[in-house]
């Protein structure tokens, strides 16, 4: 196989593996947590403690890597696999305090994986190696559809014991995958600057230095929080019009293999129109899912919604990655990365702690108003790209 294959190959198996890992875990934690007798406050409660300690820890990692010589890209993203993997297996555990400290751990390291994953795939292409990450993405949209309506249908058929199952498998898989993609496309590349040097003083705070871009992040942090509330309690959604967690699968599956279309076709589009236009494109695309949803009656109405996703959140993956490597240096890519991925965190803390809290039809139109504010923030914040 050539090189060029190789490396395409093994990083959209590391996106594919990561996100069908994701994709368990978010879209089924609720039901894993219900499963163990936690009212929907507490529920609430774990999901957003969770989500808080994963944004610090997010921003902690990203600054270590950022600073030392010793951490590389290849062996965090794979420590953190691990370490992932290591919580899944405790939620085998009969014990159900056992049980909640692995699903706990998962969650707050879960996070952590896209930002990782991204970073890992941008610094080596800057640096030579033939991958792309739009096709890695698009492949990673795939496995995230096949593995939600996957896991959903066994998840009706054998119970909660399908994620830690699902998961832990895909875990397992993006060890390997990233080590292969290590091995094919970094190999002999010079050696992966996981901390810039640069002139910049230590103390020199990243936000503050860069307030177009902080202000962009209010934008896609808002969004987040919308999104989330849409993919953390759309069980809520169908349970409340008596529908299945088989239709939560195929809602994701839906949404995510609309996405396969626009992230191949991403270099095309930005060709015929700007990154930032099709970044404020895709948010107010957002905003038509949330209406759609909060005005479903039924599956089809659920079904429906999720095709949005084609321009919505499947433009806005690709295209917020994409702008955030245009707008800021190749000394701040990793940290701009992770920030980014930090904005994943925040809306997940913000959802998961009120989702719970409130009932569906008001979660709903706060999921709204969160998306129609973003749309607008962005689209103010989002700095012209080539």
């Amino acid at each position: 196989m050539n090189k060029k294959f190789q490396a395409n190959a093994s990083y959209s198996l590391v996106h594919a593996s990561m996100w069908g890992m994701y994709a368990v875990i978010i879209y089924f934690a609720k039901t894993f947590l219900s499963a163990q007798g936690l009212s929907d406050a507490m529920c609430s409660l774990v999901l957003g403690v969770t989500a808080a300690a994963s944004v610090f820890l997010n921003i902690g990692v990203s600054e270590i890597i950022k600073r030392t010589q010793k951490v590389k890209l290849y062996v965090a993203t794979m420590a953190l696999a691990a370490l992932i993997l290591l919580g899944l297996g405790g939620m085998f555990m009969e014990n159900k305090v056992l049980a909640l400290t692995g699903i706990c751990l998962v969650l707050t390291l879960l996070q952590l994986a896209p930002g990782m994953c991204n970073s890992l795939g941008m610094d080596a292409i800057a640096k030579g190696a033939p991958a792309t990450y739009a096709v890695a993405r698009g492949i990673g949209s795939v496995a995230f559809a096949t593995v939600s309506l996957f896991a959903g249908n066994l998840i009706d058929k054998f119970g909660t014991a399908a994620v830690p199952v699902v998961g832990g498998t895909m875990a397992a898989i993006l060890i390997l995958m990233v080590l292969w993609f290590h091995n094919c496309a970094e190999k002999g590349l010079p050696e992966l600057e996981v901390a810039v040097q640069t002139t910049r003083k230590p103390k020199d705070n990243f936000l503050t230095k860069n307030p177009m871009f902080t202000l962009f992040l209010l934008g896609a942090s808002l969004m987040n929080i919308s999104h989330y509330y849409l993919v953390v309690f759309l069980s809520d959604v169908t349970d409340a019009l008596n529908l299945g967690s088989n239709v939560v699968g195929t809602a994701a599956a839906i949404s995510t293999y609309v996405e396969l279309p626009i992230m191949l076709g991403f270099a095309f589009l930005t060709r015929k129109m700007r990154c930032n236009n099709l970044l404020r494109i895709s948010c107010f695309m957002f905003l038509a899912k949330c209406l759609g949803i909060t005005f479903a009656d039924g599956a089809m109405g659920i079904y429906l919604a999720h095709a949005t996703q084609i321009l919505g959140y499947g433009l806005y993956a690709i295209a917020s990655v994409t702008y955030a490597g245009e707008v800021m240096g190749k000394e701040d890519a990793v940290r701009a990365q992770s920030y980014l991925a930090g904005t994943i965190s925040i809306g997940n803390v913000v959802a998961m702690s009120t989702g719970g809290l409130m009932g569906v039809e008001t979660m709903m139109w706060v999921s709204t108003g969160c998306a129609a504010m973003g749309a607008l923030v962005v689209l103010v914040s989002a700095k012209k790209t080539k």
